[in-house]
């Protein structure tokens, strides 16, 4: 089995993945709040055999300026950041104790609010981490109890998102494309 994360050596057009080139604004007219949102041309940082065999369900831009704890993802079962920014934040994967449950909300609950099942550091062990550079490419199970570190500052990716395909066969549907893999995998 495949561990929780693996960097993905997937050439991209560097050139393309930028504020200017990926990121566009939506602002709403009643209280002026800005939402980020991926161009629909983000697809072309990628060359287009990548998604060949599983296409992703959805596309972000996502600018983070805060610690996320302890969680796993409600909507999403991969993720595949291309980190535009990184400002030294780490992500850290956790296996759960058998006293291991959501602090936040039940899953269901969370499911219906649309917020993640957030976890009591206490109640977890550490399993494996990254620090992604710019540019880097990670591939992550967000099944698995992971958090963020805030780092120095803004983070900032592009997020591609699978709804409801396992991690393995996403896996499998890259390594098809290509041998994406680097040596760095953990297993869990």
């Amino acid at each position: 089995m495949t561990g929780p994360f693996i960097k993905l050596n997937i050439p991209f057009n560097r050139e393309f993945a930028t504020l200017e080139r990926c990121r566009g604004e939506l602002r709403t007219k009643s209280t002026g709040t800005v939402y980020p949102f991926v161009m629909k041309g983000a697809y072309r940082i990628f060359a287009p055999e990548v998604f060949r065999v599983l296409k992703p369900d959805a596309i972000d831009w996502c600018d983070v300026y805060t610690r996320i704890g302890p969680h796993i993802d409600i909507v999403a079962t991969v993720r595949l950041n291309v980190y535009i920014i990184t400002n030294g934040a780490t992500t850290t994967f956790y296996t759960e104790k058998p006293t291991s449950k959501p602090v936040m909300a039940a899953y269901d609950q969370a499911q219906r609010l649309g917020v993640p099942s957030i976890y009591d550091i206490n109640h977890l062990e550490y399993h494996s981490s990254f620090q992604a550079n710019t540019y880097d490419c990670y591939l992550l199970n967000t099944k698995v109890v992971h958090d963020v570190s805030l780092g120095d500052g803004q983070r900032s990716y592009i997020q591609f998102s699978w709804w409801n395909e396992p991690y393995e066969e996403v896996v499998e549907s890259l390594r098809q494309y290509h041998e994406v893999l680097s040596s760095h995998q953990t297993t869990i």
